[in-house]
């Protein structure tokens, strides 16, 4: 498998997985529109009790603006995990800078996602940091929260997210902050 990147977006103690998965369901419809057919039967067959600790990936990415755009959704004891998998040799050049092209249909995602996830922590991360920031969150380590590339934050999720490393930069959208590793978005993604 190729280097990927991937937005996370994590739910604690879901009452309501159907209503979660239904929220998901309508990130990719604002997405890629009537494709989501497909979709449909991936999403059926995710239930609680048969798929903790397991990835569910669909067999298809999605092309999107030019990006291969691949579903997933993942049970964490307690919390689940609702993600798009993208190829990184697509997003970003060589020294790890977001390629121009790019800056668009991530912020679209990311705005998307976080539209139908309001109350959701969103995290852009790599195969690195692959769910460090949710973990770090979770464990209160300071310092293990900014192992991203691109995170939306909404309001009651903030006060850990303060006072930002130098290396990051913040935006507002609405009630969202937009953090952002500025090595990696030298114009921004707002």
């Amino acid at each position: 498998m190729p280097a990927y990147h991937q937005f996370q977006l994590y739910l604690s103690e879901v009452d309501n997985l159907k209503e979660a998965i239904s929220a998901y369901h309508a990130c990719w419809q604002t997405l890629i529109g009537p494709y989501t057919q497909e979709l449909d039967p991936f999403l059926r067959q995710i239930h609680p009790q048969e798929h903790a600790q397991a990835w569910t990936w669909t067999h298809e990415p999605y092309t999107w603006q030019g990006i291969k755009l691949s579903p997933g959704v993942q049970c964490w004891g307690a919390d689940w995990e609702f993600s798009i998998l993208m190829d990184t040799a697509q997003l970003v050049d060589r020294f790890g800078i977001i390629l121009p092209r790019s800056v668009g249909p991530l912020t679209s995602i990311a705005a998307t996602l976080s539209a139908h996830f309001p109350d959701a922590p969103l995290f852009l991360t790599d195969e690195l940091s692959d769910g460090r920031p949710w973990e770090a969150l979770r464990e209160g380590d300071p310092d293990g929260i900014w192992q991203f590339d691109l995170a939306v934050i909404p309001r009651e999720w903030q006060i850990p997210f303060s006072n930002p490393p130098g290396d990051y930069a913040r935006g507002v959208s609405g009630t969202d902050t937009w953090y952002f590793r500025e090595a990696c978005w030298p114009e921004g993604p707002l």
